[in-house]
């Protein structure tokens, strides 16, 4: 795509911001798959911004386990498996990861099950049964699917170091936690009727689930629902991909929640429907709220207004909270019509303010529409910097706040700055929301859970 077609989508998108039932701005925006075809001006309704690293790779599932032999301790603050590495400590157990429920003890005082279930728990909409989200076939992610796209195509990675050299890396992907995360994935259907419940071709919306969603398999039980979005170059109907938001929602917490805490999290339109979600359901009732370990929308329009009772998180261990940021790359800076005024930032890498150094970032091995393949050496799916880049929240032209993103420039450290921070692709980095901060998340939720219940055992 030329810079010319890049900026003529960008004002497009820009002008058909949407507002929800409260008068709070969402902006539907897109994301695709490694190999998708360039995005087209004229999309309706849905952002420019394909292509986050990660997309629709093909290619042996891996089970979310390490490799037989690889030893297996955890990495620091990954929650993963360095392959080879040591004398096999349980994968997830390093750096405060959150242990399996399964055999802990018996109820506690609320109730709770060694699980996360509670059958005390009310359930605020009894008896529904959804006519579509029932099904499997409408799920990607989900405990118990035959093949769950959340667990294969994005454990295995290969971790650049500081000196030059290459490590394998192994994540530990399960279902067997004992809380849940449920994910909306950003603008990334092109071709599909918006509204055709066929999604046997999962492929584009692959790239979004394996960058953004699978990885928090690490600490929760991740479910991931298709849904009849706004498309990028068709439109669509937003009520109609609204409507399938409330009933997968529904779906979940009616039939599988079963009373366990949960995170709500999402991208780009995903995170415009999510929020009009919990404003609409999760905002106003008690029960929903006090299961709630916290939001993370991203990408999207949250304010320090956005929810009545749901405030932005301010510390690593409060729960009941809300996380939205939106990257840009310096030094270039953000133009005051992609930043409205009021726009939050909460850094999940310094939730307190300040700059810091992000944990670890995935970038897909093979590249993608923005992003440059990694290079032979990247024999994993993913390709693991930790330590790479910075972020800090800072005042935009706007009014409100953008996470800017910069590489550390470490003294010594060799390896190549791949990817060009200066181009914006509908507005900022916004592809790569969570690819810069995929660790700092998965250790903010699980921070999160842990002073839940610790504080609501």
């Amino acid at each position: 795509m030329t810079r010319a077609q890049i900026l003529g989508l960008f004002i497009v998108v820009m002008s058909v911001a949407c507002s929800d039932d409260n008068g709070a701005k969402t902006e539907p925006m897109s994301e695709s798959g490694a190999g998708a075809p360039a995005p087209q001006s004229g999309t309706g309704g849905s952002e420019a911004g394909a292509g986050a690293a990660g997309g629709g790779q093909a290619g042996t599932p891996v089970a979310g386990k390490a490799a037989a032999g690889s030893g297996g301790q955890s990495a620091a603050g990954s929650g993963g498996v360095v392959a080879g590495s040591g004398a096999g400590a349980p994968a997830g157990s390093g750096a405060g990861g959150q242990p399996s429920a399964a055999g802990s003890g018996g109820p506690s005082a609320s109730g709770r099950l060694p699980d996360g279930t509670n059958p005390n728990a009310v359930n605020p909409y009894p008896d529904y049964k959804s006519e579509i989200y029932a099904d499997d076939k409408l799920w990607m992610c989900k405990p118990g699917l035959q093949q769950n796209y959340c667990l294969e195509n994005i454990a295995d990675a290969t971790e650049a170091l500081p000196d030059g050299t290459f490590k394998p890396f192994m994540d530990d992907l399960r279902t067997d936690h004992p809380f849940d995360c449920i994910f909306w994935y950003p603008t990334v259907n092109r071709t599909e009727d918006p509204t055709s419940l066929d999604f046997s071709d999962p492929e584009p919306m692959l790239g979004s689930i394996r960058s953004q969603a699978a990885r928090f398999s690490r600490v929760c039980n991740v479910y991931a629902p298709f849904y009849r979005q706004v498309s990028l170059n068709n439109g669509g109907d937003r009520e109609l991909a609204y409507k399938d938001v409330v009933d997968s929602f529904k779906q979940y917490i009616a039939n599988w929640n079963k009373g366990r805490y949960f995170v709500i999290y999402g991208h780009s339109q995903g995170t415009g429907h999510a929020t009009r979600l919990i404003k609409e359901e999760v905002d106003t009732k008690p029960e929903l709220r006090e299961r709630l370990i916290s939001t993370l929308l991203v990408g999207g329009g949250i304010t320090a207004d956005s929810f009545a009772n749901i405030p932005l998180c301010a510390k690593a261990d409060q729960f009941g909270c809300s996380v939205g940021y939106r990257t840009y790359g310096e030094p270039t800076p953000p133009t005051g019509t992609a930043v409205p005024a009021g726009l939050a930032c909460v850094n999940p890498a310094a939730i307190g303010g300040g700059s810091a150094m992000l944990k670890g970032a995935f970038f897909h091995s093979k590249g993608s529409n923005y992003a440059p393949a990694l290079g032979a050496d990247f024999t994993g799916h993913f390709g693991l910097f930790r330590n790479f880049f910075t972020g800090e929240c800072k005042d935009a032209p706007g009014g409100g706040q953008i996470l800017e993103i910069d590489y550390a420039n470490q003294a010594d450290d060799k390896r190549a700055k791949f990817l060009d921070l200066s181009t914006e692709i509908g507005f900022g980095l916004h592809v790569f929301d969570y690819n810069f901060l995929m660790d700092d998340l998965v250790d903010l939720v699980r921070s999160q859970s842990e002073a839940m219940v610790k504080a609501k055992p």
